[in-house]
């Protein structure tokens, strides 16, 4: 009997790339600001590009970075000898994450071509829901201390 998340694995990266994430999160946080305040672009359209552009990329990266740690404890499970749960497919999971970050790079180059101002915002979103989702996975995933 397995209790829960007994299987998972923990972050993989260390605290470099964390406190790197904290960085590009505020760095991108900084422009956004600068952008409404010093370029006078106080509009809905704007604000709302932003907020949609972090969320978005914020549920797709979250989500592949969290099926992609699952697949490496099945993967360990496999190498111990223990028969993996069932999963939904690999190729199906990673094709369906391919095709979202295809959606993902090409909004923002059409919309490049047709509304040039939010081709920034939306960019600067991508940045940081990316940012939030590997801060989140790190606190989530991080091991415990060991105690003495």
């Amino acid at each position: 009997m397995k209790l829960h998340g007994q299987n998972e694995t923990a972050y993989p990266f260390g605290r470099f790339t964390f406190f790197l994430n904290i960085l590009m999160l505020v760095l991108s946080v900084s422009l956004m600001f600068y952008i409404i305040f010093d370029w006078g672009i106080w509009d809905y359209l704007v604000i709302l590009t932003y907020v949609l552009s972090v969320a978005i990329s914020f549920l797709f990266f979250y989500s592949i970075k969290l099926a992609l740690l699952k697949s490496l404890a099945s993967d360990m499970e496999s190498i111990e000898g223990q028969e993996p749960n069932g999963t939904f497919g690999k190729k199906q999971t990673f094709l369906f994450f391919i095709a979202i970050l295809l959606l993902l790079i090409t909004v923002p180059l059409i919309i490049l071509f047709l509304i040039p101002g939010l081709w920034l915002i939306i960019l600067n979103g991508i940045v940081a829901g990316a940012s939030i989702s590997e801060l989140i996975l790190y606190v989530r995933k991080r091991k415990p201390k060991e105690s003495f």
